[in-house]
């Protein structure tokens, strides 16, 4: 799949000052036509699409791999143009889901904790990073807190991300991905964004952080 984000002169396809159609070519016969939010910016060689990104790091510990991983995510999208900002989502005080159902009659959570700010933020990205540890095969309590909130976007008209990734960490040499990346996933379509793609990682316990990898999975999300 490819798309051309430099453009000369100023982009025809951009619609209402804020958005722009691209259409991605995946075979001879089939093209998809993404809406993104953008800022356009202007230089030397043309217009710059830059994309709003925001990183969830759903990890307690700010020197782990997850972390790193993030940190290393986000600097690639900066080094791309993009508006990208990490969120340490352990550092927000997120209150469980009480399961009260009151979001399925008004289409809000009643619970104010100041999540909202955050919610915000995800609604207005055109790509959401999911980035957990895995944690006894599943997310960290933290990512699952996060998607527990999410049932306000199932039967409301919110606005939505675009697109949306994870980044997940496992410390053993085969760990299991594949519980923790079905739970990302539902996430994703609750909040009906595509799913671009996922970075996992293993073995972090004894080889380090896989860093080098962050740059190649830019790449394809971004290609």
């Amino acid at each position: 799949m490819s798309a051309v984000c430099w453009m000369t002169p100023w982009p025809s396809m951009m619609l209402r000052g804020k958005f722009i159609a691209l259409t991605f070519r995946k075979s001879p016969s089939i093209s998809i036509v993404r809406v993104y939010r953008v800022k356009i910016i202007k230089t030397l060689v043309g217009y710059l699409i830059s994309v709003k990104v925001t990183v969830l790091c759903a990890s307690g510990n700010t020197s782990g791999c997850t972390h790193a991983l993030c940190g290393a995510f986000v600097d690639e999208c900066r080094d791309r143009g993009h508006d990208a900002e990490l969120i340490d989502l352990s550092a927000l005080d997120i209150e469980d889901c009480n399961g009260c159902g009151v979001c399925r009659k008004k289409g809000r959570c009643i619970l104010s904790d100041g999540s909202e700010v955050l919610f915000e933020k995800v609604e207005n990205s055109d790509l959401v990073v999911l980035a957990t540890p895995i944690r006894f095969n599943g997310p960290s309590s933290i990512m699952k807190r996060f998607i527990d909130r999410l049932n306000p976007y199932w039967l409301s008209d919110k606005p939505h991300p675009s697109r949306a990734c994870g980044i997940l960490c496992g410390g053993s040499p085969e760990p299991v991905f594949s519980h923790a990346l079905s739970e990302l996933k539902s996430a994703a379509a609750t909040l009906r964004a595509e799913w671009a793609g996922e970075l996992l990682i293993s073995d972090t316990d004894n080889s380090g952080c896989g860093k080098a990898d962050v740059k190649a999975f830019a790449d394809k999300i971004f290609s």
